[in-house]
């Protein structure tokens, strides 16, 4: 909901204190030169109402991120922006802090000034209770933000600080109660989410009505100022401006570096030597398969399977997995596994992250690990290429021709040989409407080696022009 406020109203109610900060471009700039300076996460984009809570949360990590601070007060141990070690948890809070950090899933309604200043407001946590409410603020035409810590000496704060707080409750009940099943649609019914042009959203409690006062009342005593401070910062200070204006916006990421962010990490590192030395162990008790989950927070959890192929869904928590293919298996990903992996890209962005809304499809992986060497696949698309859920029968079909492929190579042929397999590899992606969207990269003492398919069909080994890993 959105509601409009007069720009003197806004200011002479809130005696605010500054909460953080950044500096302001030096100098006069001319109209055009503002107007082309917008920030990417307020500028729409494929029909997209803009989120300003989602944008405002974001920024602020951002500026953690650039400048190794911790204003939101998350503790944030992953150095990929977004990565707010927030899964979720049976019984305790989503969000691990030290000290009082923001509540960004908790916000008010988004208020638009009479000039087009727009502001939402935060509420901040310590413990169970909201200490304090900070106003995100957007002015200059969309060109300027800041942050601010809202007077708590004000008739207008204690009117409103008890509809956060009991909107913080009603949040950790809703957090507790969140399905743990490995299926997306029920968490997205038990968060309370709905379905908006094929995405889930509105994952959080509702938004906090304030009220907005409409006579500015008489001018109240100056108070503390809170540190560190972030004045008004352009989006060059954030390193979020949307195309064309003058800033750089985050580059497209080739499958060489998605590979290293996702497979340098020390969980997976640790899950591949694992399954190496299983599958060397003499003395291992069974040939059955074992799969080592990624989860999105951190942890790894191993699942013992059977012969040949082991059961799994992913769910919201999932980042993604690595599971062993022994000298009796084929080291090639069936449909099977390409299926799996489209389906942990699907949960990357489930539930909605209300500190960083970009789309973490790409940071999804699926591995294999063989006695001589590994695959990963690696998704090069967004969201939006994602191909609808195939039905079990598709899949089951997919898997059977794939068998039957292989068996009928291996009667006219002897063994399979790796650039056939990664041929067969490449059918199947075109089959599954997956074609140019899907990265295979080969894994060979540590070195990654991107595995293409020629325009004529052949496979492009790169054996001699590994990733610069």
């Amino acid at each position: 909901m959105r509601k409009k406020l007069l720009y003197t109203s806004l200011w002479g109610i809130l005696t605010l204190s500054l909460l953080s900060s950044c500096r302001t471009e030096d100098g006069a700039i001319t109209q055009k030169q503002v107007e082309n300076k917008r920030f990417a996460v307020f500028t729409p984009s494929n029909g997209k109402t803009v989120n300003y809570a989602n944008g405002f949360a974001f920024l602020m990590q951002q500026y953690d991120n650039l400048h190794k601070t911790n204003l939101t007060g998350v503790v944030n141990n992953n150095p990929v922006i977004g990565n707010l070690n927030a899964s979720i948890n049976k019984n305790t809070s989503v969000i691990k802090t030290l000290g009082s950090y923001i509540e960004f899933r908790i916000h008010s309604q988004t208020i638009t000034g009479e000039n087009g200043d727009k502001w939402v407001v935060f509420p901040k946590i310590e413990g169970n209770r909201v200490i304090g409410l900070v106003l995100a603020f957007l002015s200059n035409k969309e060109t300027k933000v800041s942050y601010k810590a809202i007077d708590n000496q004000t008739e207008w704060y204690n009117d409103n600080i008890g509809k956060f707080q009991d909107a913080f409750i009603n949040f950790q009940k809703r957090s507790k109660i969140l399905n743990l099943s490995a299926s997306i649609n029920p968490m997205a019914d038990g968060a309370g989410c709905q379905k908006e042009n094929g995405e889930y959203v509105d994952c959080g409690i509702q938004e906090v009505i304030i009220t907005v006062p409409k006579n500015p009342g008489t001018p109240l005593p100056p108070v503390t100022i809170i540190i560190p401070i972030i004045d008004p910062g352009t989006c060059n200070d954030f390193q979020n401006c949307a195309p064309g204006g003058g800033g750089s916006s985050l580059p497209p990421i080739d499958p060489c570096t998605r590979a290293r962010l996702a497979l340098s990490a020390d969980n997976v590192k640790k899950a591949i030597e694992d399954l190496k030395k299983r599958m060397n162990d003499p003395n291992k008790k069974t040939n059955n398969e074992q799969l080592h989950i990624i989860r999105k927070d951190g942890n790894t959890v191993v699942v013992d399977g059977k012969q040949n192929h082991v059961e799994f869904s992913p769910d919201i928590y999932t980042k993604g997995s690595v599971h062993d293919h022994d000298k009796l298996g084929q080291p090639m990903f069936p449909p099977h596994d390409i299926n799996t992996f489209i389906n942990t890209v699907r949960v990357q962005n489930y539930p909605p992250d209300p500190i960083d809304p970009t789309d973490k499809s790409g940071e999804a992986f699926l591995g294999i690990v063989t006695p001589n060497y590994n695959y990963f696949m690696i998704f090069n698309g967004t969201k939006d290429d994602i191909p609808p859920m195939y039905g079990a029968g598709v899949v089951n079909e997919y898997q059977t021709s794939f068998r039957m492929r292989i068996e009928k190579y291996k009667i006219y042929n002897g063994p399979v040989p790796d650039n056939v397999l990664q041929q067969i590899f490449f059918e199947y992606l075109d089959k599954m409407g997956l074609s140019g969207k899907v990265s295979l990269i080969k894994q060979i003492n540590g070195s990654n080696y991107p595995i293409t398919k020629n325009p004529d069909g052949t496979i492009n080994n790169n054996s001699t022009n590994p990733c610069n890993n």
